[in-house]
């Protein structure tokens, strides 16, 4: 039997996170995955945790900061093509994760994730080969836990293989099912009392487990091909241009992500079904601090150049 488990569908993409957005000329590519090819990638990798500013379709609706690994390997010559591996990790909240327990039976110890997008950009030292100027990246199911599985139509937490299998009869197409980090150490000194998840009304008293941190997804290598500046950095970063789910003033340097409707795909974030469906929409940007009409909201604002991953050039 599977257990309780709530439905991500992320599109950024965290899509914590359905489609992936449009660059400004409104072209995306998928890449394909795998190591590099022409470029004659000599080697070398960069990881960078970055952040985004999010708005959800909860009542609050207020803007938030998430974040996400990105990672990227690539070895740009002045003036020439080369391969780029894009890949990285999404994150969903433990925030969120913890806003659940009280709201599924028994807590929520799975989660059904049945999208996922992530979009990297280059902001500045080269240009795509080709029209797309979007890479978009999906999850990766077989680093997930217990990963790609099918469920029976009805009961609906029966694992299958074929139809008539189930009571229903129908076996559904695969979903991923990915386990959220929990313990059931509740005791006094244990793990949970120290993450200040047990007592009276707490995840252990109410589940007999805690949630123990965020829910990680890692994302699927793609390998995209691009033509270097002569000289400079190339830099890497997620999507903050040509999203429809935000707009950037140029006097404040900073983004305004309306609350979205539960109801519409995801641009740049993620949808997580847990009884009620609530939207995420992302934009890559950082914490600008509170917004003084609204101590609920944060402001984001535009990400330096120095916070992106810069890879050299070599001339």
């Amino acid at each position: 039997m599977i257990r309780s488990y709530v439905v991500l569908s992320v599109g950024l993409s965290l899509g914590l996170m359905l489609a992936v957005g449009c660059s400004d000329d409104g072209t995306t590519t998928t890449g394909t995955g795998g190591t590099a090819g022409s470029g004659g990638m000599a080697g070398g990798e960069e990881s960078q945790v970055l952040s985004l500013g999010c708005a959800n379709s909860s009542p609050i609706g207020a803007q938030s900061i998430l974040s996400a690994v990105l990672t990227v390997a690539a070895a740009p010559v002045g003036g020439q093509e080369f391969d780029a591996v894009v890949s990285g990790t999404a994150t969903f909240p433990e925030s969120f994760l913890d806003a659940a327990q009280p709201l599924v039976m028994g807590g929520l110890s799975q989660a059904k994730l049945t999208d996922l997008a992530y979009i990297m950009q280059v902001r500045s030292g080269a240009t795509p080969s080709g029209a797309a100027s979007n890479v978009a990246l999906a999850a990766d199911p077989s680093q997930l836990t217990p990963g790609a599985v099918r469920l029976c139509n009805y009961p609906t937490d029966q694992v299958c293989a074929a139809d008539g299998e189930c009571s229903g009869g129908v076996c559904n197409e695969a979903i991923i099912l990915v386990d959220v980090p929990t313990s059931d150490d509740c005791a006094a000194g244990g793990l949970c009392e120290g993450l200040n998840k047990t007592g009276d009304g707490s995840q252990c008293a109410l589940n007999g487990f805690c949630v123990t941190g965020p829910l990680d997804v890692p994302l699927l290598p793609v390998t995209a091909s691009f033509t270097a500046d002569a000289s400079g950095d190339v830099l890497f970063g997620w999507a903050d241009v040509g999203l429809s789910n935000s707009t950037f003033d140029p006097g404040t340097q900073q983004f305004t992500i309306p609350k979205p409707s539960a109801l519409n795909p995801i641009e740049q974030g993620l949808k997580v079904d847990a009884g009620l469906v609530v939207g995420i929409e992302c934009v890559m940007g950082v914490d600008d601090g509170e917004d003084p009409l609204d101590a609920a909201n944060t402001l984001v604002g535009l990400t330096p150049d120095e916070d992106l991953i810069a890879i050299p050039i070599t001339e």
